[in-house]
């Protein structure tokens, strides 16, 4: 990193706050651990390593999600991160990129939500074995929780025939993880009490998918839920501390899409900027 002068940033730049960023990192560690549950901190926003390792701080295992396979191959070839849930349903013309990166590290999980996705998952490996190093293939299958993206639907019977396809039909080429949902329409909520609700109806149908599962005589290792308002509900805005004829201008976006608008970000560590490329 180069020791640079705020002076000298062109504008428009993104300037992160390495202790502001330790703070909100540690707060989400804090509340896991409160909370009594594993933690498995998303790289999509800021796709750094030095981040990545302030989301996982003091954590036994260092998990992490990520949302692409560029990605995946990025923080696999860090040599820190060894645990990586790929966090969209696969696609078969990407399964040599997730073969040769989950043979590259202990696990790259991989998401189902559709008898397609098991029938290509087989094929590759009964045809490909080598590329996995002889390793099965680790999977979660995604639940729709009501956002509507993608997911299998909690409610009919053919989730439980995935998800059997998976653990009893083809079982010497996978490890079932368990299931995973994410409430996406989370961040459409304008009110900590719609957020809440969102989040109490996501907890629910993972709960009750768990359940469903388990009855069946099918395991269910993992229940996974989460988003980013729904982990932390919004405080809403104190309106009192601006005087009557203040204008104030909300501007909603996602730090996803301000993040990969630029190159570079400029690091403050206490009054001094850095350069991270």
């Amino acid at each position: 990193m180069q020791n640079i002068s705020i002076k000298q940033l062109p504008s428009p730049s993104v300037v992160v706050d390495e202790e502001i960023v330790r703070r909100n990192c540690k707060k989400m560690i804090d509340r896991s651990k409160q909370l009594g549950v594993a933690i498995r901190p998303h790289m999509k926003t800021h796709k750094t390593i030095e981040i990545g390792k302030f989301q996982v701080e003091g954590l036994e295992f260092k998990k992490v999600i990520v949302s692409t396979l560029q990605e995946a191959k990025f923080y696999a070839q860090s040599g820190y991160f060894k645990d990586i849930l790929y966090a969209i349903p696969i696609a078969p013309n990407k399964l040599e990129q997730a073969a040769s990166i989950h043979s590259s590290i202990d696990v790259l999980h991989l998401m189902v939500d559709h008898p397609d996705h098991v029938r290509a998952l087989v094929d590759f490996r009964v045809s490909n074995n080598a590329a996995l190093a002889g390793k099965k293939w680790s999977v979660f299958v995604k639940i729709d929780c009501g956002y509507h993206r993608a997911g299998a639907d909690p409610c009919s019977p053919k989730t439980l025939d995935l998800i059997a396809s998976i653990t009893k039909d083809n079982n010497q080429h996978f490890d079932f993880q368990g299931i995973y949902t994410h409430s996406g329409h989370s961040y459409r909520q304008q009110t900590p009490k719609e957020i809440a609700a969102i989040a109490l109806e996501e907890a629910t149908v993972a709960g009750q998918m768990g359940a469903r599962i388990r009855e069946a005589g099918l395991p269910c290792p993992i229940v996974s839920i989460g988003s980013t308002p729904s982990s932390d509900p919004a405080k809403p805005i104190d309106f009192s501390r601006y005087p009557i004829g203040t204008v104030i201008q909300i501007i909603p976006n996602h730090s996803c899409l301000t993040a990969a608008m630029f190159s570079n970000y400029q690091i403050l560590k206490g009054i001094t900027l850095f350069e991270l490329t």
